[in-house]
């Protein structure tokens, strides 16, 4: 009888000449998916706000809600990953101002450059969990509004508007399902009766929470009832996120370099762009997210792709698009050895005689920053100022995620432990904190390099660990043959995605039982053993 019971209540609004206002919010959209089709087709003409992460976002889902120009999107954390020792949450009391700071600026002006108009300024905290010593911080990059979970108390904070979520029609647990139409919406009914009694701020609109990643059908089949329900009442109204949030498009401004700069320790998006060289062949897709990890840096980068002979269709169709865009292609011939990787250099030393003569990075086109904090590059270069006998920096190659179906992840282990993993970390005050590092010899992996030194491979530096680690995209292929580059690369200068090193190497036996990784741990980073997984066949 729930149902009949929402009808009620909203004829007493239509008693007392007032219209019960509604708003959708849908949390942890990253890419376009068959999922977010669903969750879209389920709202219909209803409008929505689609809660992004900014740090793990892809342009497909901009791709997609061009589309859906009513679609508004709001900042959903950094890369919604938890910081607390005790429950979940991205933004627990202690974290290191600077770094959230830098975060709210970054994934702000990522969001805009990806979203246009349809962004907003309002910060969705993942899990509702919010230190509220960080709302200056918010106002400070640019943020306009807070949405969290709950009746809300007052209508602006620190300068910030708020509109909560009262509803979240889904029961979490291990596969998160569906309770039942009345546990849903007995808290619907709550904050409509206390708005129009008088218990809660009555133009506070009522909020209604979805996660269309791991909704079920049940869940879809509530929402749209509640769509049909509150479109079709002439006293209830599904409001715009812009109305909610009193944001129309000629109030939101585009973030300014200025905004970013001031919430960084080391002014970083004031500094001149650091070129970088991405060595590739045959990797069309993997020099795209190499690119998109790099841009998510809040350092400017400039890239110079140093093509080694491609021949792969996909992958030249890549390099005409990115040089429409502005990036620099320089089309090399193919390379047989692992020392005809130094040529480089002749590219680098080019690009560097026209230019002010800067640090670079030198990096294959397998190398993600996506994971990476985005001050990482400051950190690199803050090393690079205090270690003056090392010549590059560069990240840990994270081993901790590889997926155990990888056919060569027994190979990579033993690897990469001997020559990485097994040593203990070394640490270094930088101006986000400590930093954990080992000494050793760096290849054609992502380094910052010294201004004015030739690049050559195996140069004396330092690898930085977590947070400031990297993924070698290498390592998450299956190797099937079906890759391009796979059944094209030389096994002379690939290990890692190459068939004929597969056949050689695909029954090796893991030597190793655990290495040394660092994590953080009551706010702070410390150093722990891993335990290595048996490889899954």
């Amino acid at each position: 009888m729930t149902w009949p019971l929402l009808t009620d209540e909203l004829d007493r609004w239509a008693q007392a000449n007032a219209v019960a206002t509604f708003w959708w919010r849908d949390d942890d959209a990253v890419s376009d998916t068959r999922q977010l089709d669903e969750l879209l087709n389920c709202a219909g003409q209803a409008p929505m706000a689609l809660a992004v992460i900014p740090g793990l976002a892809d342009r497909s889902l901009a791709r997609r809600l061009t589309r859906t120009p009513s679609v508004a999107v709001l900042q959903h954390g950094w890369r919604h990953a938890n910081h607390a020792t005790d429950g979940d949450n991205e933004y627990p009391a202690g974290r290191n101002a600077l770094e959230v700071a830098a975060e709210f600026s970054l994934g702000r002006r990522l969001l805009a450059d990806l979203f246009g108009p349809q962004y907003l300024p309002v910060f969705a905290p993942p899990w509702h969990g919010f230190d509220d010593s960080f709302l200056p911080l918010l106002a400070q990059a640019g943020l306009k509004a807070i949405s969290r979970k709950g009746a809300r108390s007052h209508s602006t904070v620190s300068g910030l508007a708020v509109a909560n979520i009262h509803c979240v029609p889904i029961r979490w647990g291990e596969k998160p399902a569906f309770s039942s139409d009345e546990d849903y919406l007995l808290p619907i009914l709550d904050h409509l009766e206390g708005r129009r009694c008088g218990r809660y701020d009555a133009s506070e609109p009522t909020g209604v929470l979805t996660h269309h990643l791991v909704q079920e059908a049940r869940s879809y089949a509530f929402m749209a009832k509640l769509v049909a329900t509150v479109s079709g009442h002439p006293a209830a109204r599904w409001l715009d996120p812009r109305d909610v949030f009193h944001l129309r498009m000629s109030t939101v401004a585009a973030p300014s370099n200025n905004e970013l700069a001031a919430a960084s320790p080391a002014a970083v998006a004031t500094k001149p762009p650091i070129p970088v060289f991405l060595i590739s062949f045959n990797r069309g897709a993997m020099l795209e997210r190499a690119i998109a990890g790099l841009q998510s840096m809040a350092q400017p980068t400039q890239i110079i792709v140093h093509d080694n002979g491609s021949t792969d269709p996909t992958t030249l169709d890549v390099l005409d698009r990115l040089s429409k865009t502005g990036v620099t292609v320089v089309r090399r011939g193919s390379i047989d050895s692992p020392d005809d990787l130094n040529l480089v250099d002749v590219t680098v030393q080019d690009f560097l005689r026209d230019h002010i003569a800067g640090r670079y990075i030198v990096s294959d086109c397998d190398v993600d920053l996506g994971v990476a904090h985005p001050l990482t590059l400051t950190v690199y270069d803050e090393l690079l100022d205090r270690f003056p006998d090392v010549e590059c920096v560069g990240p840990m190659l994270r081993i901790r995620d590889v997926p155990r179906t990888y056919p060569l992840f027994n190979r990579l282990m033993n690897r990469h432990i001997e020559q990485f993993w097994s040593k203990t970390p070394s640490w270094a005050e930088t101006s986000l904190g400590r930093v954990a590092y080992i000494e050793a010899l760096i290849d054609t992996t992502l380094a910052l390099h010294r201004a004015g030194q030739p690049f050559h491979r195996l140069k004396k530096g330092l690898r930085v660990y977590e947070p400031y680690e990297a993924r070698h995209l290498d390592w998450y292929t299956s190797m099937d043959g079906s890759d391009n580059y796979g059944k094209t690369s030389s096994d002379n200068i690939s290990h890692w995605n190459n068939m004929t090193e597969r056949d050689r190497h695909v029954d090796a036996a893991i030597e190793y039982s655990s290495y040394y990784a660092v994590r953080v741990n009551n706010g702070r980073l410390e150093r722990y053993e891993e335990k290595v997984p048996a490889r899954e066949d």
